[in-house]
Order: structure tokens, then sequence, then C-alpha cells
């Protein structure tokens, strides 16, 4: 966090993201939007759905994501959910 001054709190004792540096706050969006993309995998397999749609192919995330193509093949294999992009998505209902 920066040094010094006093800091704004967004939540209790979580500081605001202002107190933050700007390669802290770069780690905490990252880590934010992943866990993002980790939840709405999860809530589609506990409700019970066959296919996930989505543009997001982790290609962005500077770590391995859980919406990179290793890891949605894993999921297939793994769990049964299936990927389709929006207009895949079109093209299934037409």
């Amino acid at each position: 966090m920066k040094a010094g001054g006093s800091h704004k709190f967004a939540f209790g004792a979580i500081p605001d993201l202002s107190c933050y540096t700007a390669d802290e706050r770069e780690k905490i969006k990252s880590t934010v939007t992943e866990a993002a993309d980790g939840d709405a995998v999860a809530a589609h397999f506990a409700f019970g759905n066959d296919l996930l749609c989505s543009e997001d192919f982790g290609k962005s995330a500077s770590s391995p994501s859980v919406l990179d193509a290793d890891n949605r093949n894993w999921l297939t294999k793994t769990f049964g959910i299936q990927f389709a992009t929006l207009g895949e998505l079109a093209q299934m209902i037409v």
C-alpha cells in the first residue's frame, strides 16, 4: 500500500482501492476477475447447465486462466461443460 497518510476504508478493515499502488490494484483486478470467471463456471455446473456461453478465452490473464483452452478442455472432459460463443449459440437456435 502507499506509504504515509491516512487511508480510507472501503468496507470494515479493507482499504479503499485508492490506497494501493498501481501494481497492487492491477493484481487485485486480475484476482477478482479470475475469481468471477471461476464462480461463473461453478454456478453453471451447480445448476446443471451443460452449456456456458462466453467470449472470454482467458488470453488477457497473466497466469493460466480457468477459461483458457487447456482448462476448458479439462472442464469439458471432467464435468461435461460445453463452451460456446454468442455466435455459436445463435447458430444452435436458428
